[in-house]
């Protein structure tokens, strides 16, 4: 049996001279090292400073399919 799941990675960054936190990054995959990928790439792609990462988080959550794409 193949179990189905989407991870879900968040990046949070703290401004250095604010300190305000902010979810910077929300990206899916159906793996954790998937999800981390698009993450870093859309935070690269967005420009943002790595030395303002607070923390990276992953969720995994069930992956819940219509009739039509078990078929």
């Amino acid at each position: 049996m193949t179990i189905l799941k989407e991870v879900q990675t968040e990046v949070y960054t703290q401004d250095s001279v604010t300190k305000s936190i902010t979810l910077s990054v929300v990206e899916l995959g159906g793996s954790e090292e998937t999800s981390m990928q698009n993450a870093m790439t859309t935070f690269n792609q967005l420009g943002l400073d790595a030395n303002e990462i607070l923390k990276i988080e992953s969720i995994e959550y069930p992956r819940h399919y219509t009739a039509n794409e078990l078929a």
